[in-house]
């Protein structure tokens, strides 16, 4: 009999933290979000880039694309205490800010976790992250004269889980999973598997997607992946294409077992998870 065939040990979700558009920085708005079904979408903001520079209605045009609205976060996302962190202005400053935005989300996954982070050091806590951009790090490639001292690794999406696990002090695996439009559940799953395998006792997954330059726009506009509308109409006659949209979140995980054991406060549980990504899907 196939192994697929047992039951798996159950996942207890017991921290989550998250940003997305619309206001909805924790998991209660979001919730709010939804319920009352609100079209966030917006005009990208020249503080992004100049869309109308690069603005055609033909998608096909070379450097061009043809959308002009996302979803995007309404906060500032330059900002970032970088002494909280312990992290030097100069290396904060080419820090890529889905970098800063994930190191906040974690942190405040282990607040609603009840996870002191003291207790947390040295211990084998896993770190997955699904992200399939780097807006940053094309932005600062276009002036390698300028380019910032810790450019390497503050650009380096492989940075995006090894930072989290050096900053916290976690020894567990540490590693950052793009997938595309799948990388944040992909990570789930990595971190499940971890957890039942025993490769870990706890794990946190995350994932993050800032939208800074127009190179993506342009480049998915060209092999019109994109909706020109900035909506996602998902199994519809009239879907055209996705809508690309901003947003960081976290989830801390025990196996149910562990989390019963620890008597932590359990928001939800994942009973079953797979991937089915073959290159086609």
């Amino acid at each position: 009999m196939s192994s697929q065939s047992f039951p798996k040990e159950p996942i207890a979700i017991i921290g989550t933290s998250c940003r997305f558009p619309g206001g909805a920085n924790t998991p209660s708005k979001l919730w709010d979000l939804l319920i009352a079904k609100r079209d966030v979408q917006s005009s990208i903001p020249p503080e992004r880039f100049n869309v109308n520079a690069f603005y055609s209605s033909n998608g096909d045009k070379n450097g061009c694309t043809d959308v002009k609205k996302a979803y995007l976060l309404s906060e500032d996302i330059r900002l970032f205490d970088a002494s909280f962190f312990k992290i030097n202005p100069r290396e904060a400053e080419a820090m890529d800010p889905q970098q800063r935005l994930l190191l906040e989300a974690v942190y405040e996954a282990t607040e609603t976790a009840g996870l002191p982070i003291e207790d947390l050091k040295g211990s084998d806590t896993a770190v997955y992250v699904g992200c399939m951009t780097g807006d940053y790090h094309e932005m600062l490639m276009r002036d390698p004269q300028d380019m910032p001292k810790y450019m390497a690794t503050g650009t380096a999406r492989s940075i995006l889980s090894n930072r989290i696990s050096y900053l916290f002090d976690w020894k567990g695996p540490s590693m950052t999973i793009d997938t595309a439009c799948s990388s944040s559940l992909v990570a789930v799953y990595d971190a499940v598997t971890a957890l039942r395998n025993g490769v870990s006792r706890i794990a946190c997954a995350g994932g993050v997607n800032l939208i800074l330059g127009p190179e993506m726009m342009i480049s998915e506009s060209k092999l019109h992946m994109l909706s020109p509308t900035g909506r996602s109409r998902m199994w519809d006659a009239s879907a055209d294409g996705y809508a690309r949209g901003e947003g960081v979140a976290a989830i801390m995980m025990k196996t149910l077992s562990q989390a019963l054991t620890d008597g932590d406060h359990i928001e939800g549980i994942i009973r079953e998870i797979g991937v089915n990504s073959d290159g086609r899907k």
